[in-house]
């Protein structure tokens, strides 16, 4: 048999067989070789009620408030969720490397890709060092990390200062910063605005173009502001407190728009899709909606004294690095 009569014979089928086959093929493969092939096939790899069946097949069930996302793919949602399986399973799982750089605890760990192609992790430490790794080469208090643009990122510590770096051919280069009035626990930027929060209850905004020059100040939170959460584009900003709330506002006016108490503080956020995940001292992961910090679903995932420590929200995987020390992917 040559491939044409093969493939003749194989569009004879049953719909419903060819859909069912369909399901143990990768996603991937499915959306990017499998559709363009003939107009059945991109039918059938276009109708929603295909990755409906596959996502059930995984026993997942998406959040209403990810999957009512204007710009939501069920395609590429089950290639993300196939990809973060792959990758986390037992038997994909690559060697790991253990390497020292500094003097004390590592609390900011950041990857990022440079436009040569290099894969730097930059690590910030509570001896107040900041160390770039050259992945592809490793074989062997800074409070947080933040990638913006290409070469560029901002660091900020306890020493009450948000600076940025550069890369370049020779090294890390520091381009410039900026002294708040207290310990800053963490920093986000957008390209054109780099926001950070500190221990005194501030969430500050400062003009990434013109040197770090502080925009606005203001208080939404009691207490310690932990981490802060935002999507490229959007005009929201999410953060949490050592006050047990979780605030959301809105950039373009600087107001608050709503808030949520939680039963314990939450010390990360991560958004992603929709979706907004807290890890708490409580040891809870806890998923909001967004739009109005209503609360979709949480789970227990270690007891009180084991609390997480930081979430990482995927399309496919939601991450948490515990206290005790452990790592779970759910």
């Amino acid at each position: 048999w040559n491939v044409r009569s093969v493939m003749l014979h194989f569009m004879d089928l049953p719909t419903e067989m060819i859909v069912h086959i369909f399901e143990h093929v990768p996603s991937r493969d499915l959306w990017y070789s499998v559709r363009p092939v003939c107009r059945l096939f991109a039918c059938i790899v276009g109708d929603t009620k295909m990755w409906h069946l596959k996502i059930r097949n995984y026993d997942v069930t998406l959040p209403t408030c990810q999957t009512e996302e204007e710009n939501f793919h069920w395609a590429h949602c089950c290639c993300e969720l196939e990809r973060e399986r792959n990758r986390w399973t037992n038997e994909s799982l690559k060697r790991r490397v253990s390497v020292t750089g500094h003097l004390a605890t590592v609390d900011a760990v950041r990857l990022m890709e440079t436009p040569s192609h290099r894969k730097v992790c930059i690590t910030g430490s509570r001896d107040r060092s900041l160390v770039v790794w050259d992945v592809n080469k490793i074989t062997g208090w800074i409070w947080s990390v933040c990638k913006s643009g290409t070469n560029d990122f901002y660091s900020c510590g306890w020493d009450r200062f948000v600076k940025q770096w550069r890369i370049s051919n020779t090294g890390v280069e520091p381009v410039c910063s900026a002294e708040l009035t207290a310990a800053v626990l963490c920093v986000v930027s957008d390209e054109s605005m780099v926001i950070s929060s500190s221990f005194d209850h501030k969430i500050c905004a400062m003009d990434a173009r013109y040197r770090l020059q502080k925009m606005i100040e203001l208080e939404f939170h009691n207490s310690a502001v932990f981490d802060l959460a935002q999507e490229a584009g959007s005009p929201y900003l999410y953060s949490c407190s050592q006050d047990r709330r979780v605030v959301c506002v809105d950039k373009r006016m600087w107001r608050m728009l709503c808030d949520l108490q939680l039963g314990a503080y939450a010390q990360s956020l991560s958004l992603c899709s929709g979706q907004l995940l807290c890890g708490t001292v409580g040891g809870k992961v806890v998923l909001l909606n967004p739009k109005n910090l209503s609360i979709v679903n949480e789970l227990k995932v270690a007891a009180f004294c084991h609390a997480i420590r930081q979430v990482k929200l995927n399309l496919g995987s939601a991450m948490c690095l515990m206290r005790n020390p452990s790592f779970k992917i759910f």
